[in-house]
């Protein structure tokens, strides 16, 4: 493939020294590619082929190959559904490596395997390849995972390959930590970086994978002050000042350059002003060297949504939505920590159960009271400190312990010292188990009377242990984590947690997700594993349960979230292109 990727750079080179004064402008000078790289890719189908093998490279995976062979990296923000797969296993081939590492999620990674030994005798590959999980990397056994793995290689010998790579986000996480320092130690190894999602919220998501993958083509600024700038100008929640503007003000000259009818971005507010320079990102991005992204999101079958009130909820279930909204507790009295803490108990309680305590599994077999006292009276005095003060620095559980911690310190005493006094002698202890009580099995038997009633098999995605004990009662099949889903349709229960990324599950149609994620990337995910490439139906059919408010606002927060992922990386979101009924 040498060869190939000579080719490639030479049909591509034209770079020079930019010498740019700052990130921004250093990102904005990159040279100007076609933002549609796939339409007119050149098909690597004929140099990757074994011999009389069939199968052939979609237009996507060549483009995404030879990027890789062309700059040595890659940045794929590559839908759901595209053959992510093959990209991975052919990238070693492509830049001549001898050691090829994939990383991929724990529920990907008997499926990867498989097309490995299926893809192996279609297409030139190397003969071995590590695949490893995100959560193996995590291990305190594996910090020199990769240093192993590559040792005696030289660094463009190796490639390191990230798949499904936004589980690689969060800075402080052990598997990006250990990720960030083997490249200070190899920075000329070989990184891909590919997923449908690469940001869900902020463009501080990627851009240390966007430098890992492409290094001075970063199309996102490196130093740390640029990046924030950008972020707050672009991101969903994003607080934009004047300086962040300025600093950010580069990427508009760029986009207005070809856009003369355009004014310069003082002239815009609001929202239109951020939805202006989110344009001009998203045009940045799919320009840049080194980029291969999908924006079609229509893969000759239609996405249909259906968004249903059923089930009505008994009047119990009702009051104890109620009771939880203005007291902040669970039924049984149980003091809930904090909005998080709230939000999920709603979702439980949606869905006709909710969770306490099981003493009865302890040691002791006995009620913990002084534990359960201290805790309740904490936490409630939490939720006032914090339904009184939003300031910065005391917005949190946590920064309300930290500085009620420093005041009994210094000698204060008010009930809210006392309160964490009591606590902090209290906190080490183990909490007990928990079991689910069920105010009503409504939600359960309308789940199943309505599989059995849509003549063909589905899926019922479902998300927490309760349901999916209650589907088994019910006489469902169910496949939770650590099962493998049937190769053939049959009407079953799933686990979004265990099955909702990174499956092919193209032999169903029909679904319907029992409490709807309130991420837009968790809903690319969930749509692709059965709305993707091979689906012969017409037709994918998704239903939402949306009979509680709480379950209607994860729906609405998630298409909000979807708009943002699809203006800023230009990946065609699953949840907006589909016609959505019922709203």
């Amino acid at each position: 493939m040498s060869k190939v990727s000579a080719a490639l750079r030479a049909a591509k080179a034209r770079r020079g020294n930019m010498g740019p004064d700052t990130e921004s402008a250093r990102v904005c000078l990159l040279p100007r590619e076609a933002e549609d790289k796939i339409s007119d890719a050149f098909d690597l189908t004929p140099l990757l082929q074994r011999p009389g093998a069939e199968f052939r490279l979609h237009p996507v995976q060549s483009a995404a190959l030879g990027e890789l062979a062309t700059y040595g990296g890659l940045l794929g923000p590559i839908g759901v559904g595209h053959g992510k797969a093959l990209i991975a296993l052919l990238a070693g081939v492509v830049v001549d490596a001898k050691v090829q590492v994939i990383l991929a999620p724990a529920a990907t990674i008997q499926q990867l395997r498989r097309e490995q030994r299926r893809f192996y005798e279609h297409f030139k590959m190397l003969s071995r390849i590590y695949i490893y999980s995100y959560d193996q990397l995590s291990l305190a056994k594996n910090t020199n995972l990769l240093d192993r793995l590559c040792a005696n290689h030289p660094d463009k010998d190796c490639i390191i390959i990230a798949d499904e790579a936004h589980k690689l986000k969060r800075l402080e996480s052990a598997r990006t930590k250990r990720l960030i320092r083997f490249f200070q130690r190899r920075p000329a190894v070989h990184f891909v970086a590919l997923s449908g999602t690469l940001t869900a919220k902020s463009l501080r998501d990627f851009g240390h994978l966007a430098e890992l993958a492409l290094r001075e083509n970063s199309p996102l600024p490196r130093d740390g002050a640029h990046l924030d700038a950008w972020a707050e100008s672009i991101d969903v929640d994003g607080r934009p000042n004047e300086h962040h503007w300025r600093m950010i003000q580069p990427l508009w000259d760029f986009y207005r350059a070809e856009h003369s009818e355009l004014r310069p971005i003082q002239f815009y507010h609001g929202e239109r002003k951020q939805e202006m320079i989110r344009t001009a990102f998203q045009t940045r991005l799919w320009s840049s060297p080194g980029v291969v992204a999908t924006g079609k999101g229509s893969l000759g079958c239609s996405l249909l949504i259906h968004t249903s009130k059923d089930p009505e909820p008994p009047e119990d279930v009702k009051n104890a939505l109620l009771a939880l909204k203005t007291d902040e507790e669970t039924p049984d009295g149980e003091i809930l920590e904090d909005d998080i803490a709230m939000w999920r108990a709603a979702r439980c309680i949606s869905q006709g159960f909710w969770y306490r305590w099981a003493w009865e599994r302890t040691p002791s077999k006995v009620e913990d009271t002084e534990w359960l006292m201290a805790r309740r009276a904490w936490f409630r005095c939490v939720r006032a400190e914090l339904v009184d003060n939003s300031d910065e620095g005391y917005d949190s559980p946590f920064l309300v312990f930290c500085q009620i911690q420093r005041e009994v310190r210094d000698g204060e005493r008010d009930f809210i010292h006392h309160a964490w006094i009591r606590w902090d002698k209290q906190r080490h202890k183990k909490p007990p188990p928990t079991v689910p009580v069920w105010i009503s099995d409504f939600f359960v038997r309308w789940a199943k009377r309505w599989s059995e009633s849509q003549g063909e098999p589905v899926i019922l995605w479902y998300d927490t242990k309760a349901v999916e004990a209650a589907l088994v009662e019910a006489g469902l099949p169910v496949y939770g984590a650590g099962t493998e889903v049937p190769m053939e349709a049959k009407t079953c229960g799933m686990s979004i947690h265990a099955h909702g990324t990174g499956k092919n599950l193209q032999a169903w149609r029909k679904q319907i997700v029992l409490a709807p994620p309130t991420s837009g990337e968790a809903w690319e995910q969930l749509l692709g594993r059965t709305h993707r490439f091979g689906q012969d139906a017409d037709e994918v059919e998704v239903h939402v349960c949306t009979h509680t408010k709480q379950f209607e606002d994860a729906f609405e927060g998630a298409l909000k979230n979807a708009r943002y992922i699809e203006h800023t990386s230009g990946n065609k979101q699953k949840l907006l292109f589909a016609t959505v009924v019922g709203r």
